[in-house]
């Protein structure tokens, strides 16, 4: 959606999907998109970065025999994936903010991740910074409040913006791993510490323990917009 302009989804009836197609007249939702798509990338790093500095962190997801507490789902071995499920939550929250009301994503990472459908989507994205920049600066000149920065503005902000279109889209078209193989990822090491939840959880009620509150991780599953991106991701999880 532009910084001014009305959305271009039809919102009367039962809910709307909103196709990735259309994301270029909502380009304040297409932005916060990219933004869990940057997130999903800063997790990917973090769970490689692990990886080389401990043993598998898949093991330890999988594992938890021996780390678990009655007093406590988590210990600081395993709050790193709890932290990385609450970064993609925030993520999440604001694609949902962004969403009109009765309106709902209709597509999956998969399909928003299309090489074109991205490079021509962070194209948009960019022009509508330069128009939001613009109209802030008429705003300062005139002595008015600056209005709040749009998604557009901070997304482009981010340095790995620019590689989603020019040689930054050429190398990853090149590179060894596609979008869809780093959300893949980051969704199986969170899967796995959510199973382990639930398992822990189901245990605690059977021996007559406090059931505590759910985990992030336990959170993020059920929230509606991940269930939408990542919800085949979650069900190929093996």
């Amino acid at each position: 959606m532009s910084a001014s302009g009305a959305s271009s989804i039809s919102t009367s009836g039962s809910n709307v999907l909103v196709k990735a197609g259309e994301l270029l007249q909502e380009l304040e939702m297409g932005a916060s998109l990219i933004n869990v798509l940057f997130t999903v990338y800063t997790i990917d790093d973090s769970i490689t970065e692990r990886h080389k500095l401990h043993e598998s962190l898949c093991e330890r997801l999988i594992d938890p025999e021996g780390v678990l507490s009655e007093s406590t789902k988590t210990t600081n071995e395993e709050q790193f994936p709890q932290d990385q499920a609450q970064k993609l939550l925030s993520a999440l929250e604001s694609v949902s903010r962004r969403l009109p009301s009765q309106t709902e994503l209709g597509f999956g990472m998969e399909d928003f991740t299309v090489d074109e459908r991205l490079c021509s989507l962070a194209l948009a994205v960019r022009d509508q910074a330069i128009v939001d920049d613009r109209a802030a600066a008429m705003v300062l000149e005139k002595g008015r409040d600056l209005p709040a920065v749009t998604q557009c503005q901070m997304i482009v902000q981010e340095e790995r913006f620019y590689g989603l279109f020019g040689e930054g889209l050429t190398q990853r078209k090149n590179g060894p791993e596609s979008n869809v193989q780093r959300c893949q990822r980051v969704i199986d090491a969170l899967v796995k510490r959510g199973e382990s939840d639930v398992k822990y959880e189901i245990l605690s009620w059977r021996n007559g323990r406090r059931v505590l509150e759910k985990t992030n991780c336990q959170i993020l599953f059920e929230h509606r917009e991940f269930q939408a991106l990542f919800g085949d991701m979650k069900r190929s999880c093996k």
